[in-house]
């Protein structure tokens, strides 16, 4: 059986509408609901693992600078940024991570469910037009961010005009 033949049989049509937690109206109560429920599953799933993991790679890779600077676009719960910020303080390595979501809720309870470090800084942006420049970042987070969009070619288009990491010349 083909791929397509597979695909049209066993995988849904992509949906083009805003998720629920996306929307401007969803009630407070369940953006918080639906955040803590985010937390717990990147941290008991292995979310936070496989990140520490990947970014583990990448630091070595860019000859394991003493610094870096994080774009989490589409931070959620905003746990990730804590994780890499520890990952960094267990290693010596200085992390300032800039944490962008377009949903000003989402903001408000990533602030209000923890306390955040100075060196996490939170941002309203879209995900699509960031406003930032170019080699502004060391390393770029954006997993799951685009899922109610054109996605995977979505995520590509923000890493590579975007954020493109600067392995040769990172700032240390």
């Amino acid at each position: 059986m083909s791929w397509s033949a597979f695909k049209t049989l066993w995988l849904p049509a992509r949906s083009q509408q805003l998720e629920w937690l996306d929307a401007d109206d969803i009630p407070a109560q369940d953006l918080q609901r639906n955040l803590d429920d985010l937390r717990r599953l990147n941290r008991y799933l292995g979310s936070h693992w496989l990140l520490c993991t990947a970014l583990q790679r990448v630091w070595r890779h860019m000859g394991s600078p003493r610094h870096l600077h994080v774009l989490d676009v589409g931070t959620g719960a905003g746990d990730i940024p804590v994780v890499l910020t520890r990952w960094g303080e267990r290693r010596g390595v200085s992390i300032a991570v800039v944490a962008i979501d377009n949903h000003r809720g989402v903001l408000q309870y990533m602030r209000s469910a923890q306390s955040l470090p100075p060196s996490i800084m939170c941002v309203q942006a879209d995900g699509l037009c960031l406003p930032f420049r170019t080699r502004t970042f060391d390393v770029a987070r954006n997993r799951r961010f685009c899922s109610g969009s054109n996605g995977v070619r979505d995520r590509r288009r923000v890493i590579s005009e975007s954020v493109f990491p600067d392995v040769e010349n990172n700032r240390t």
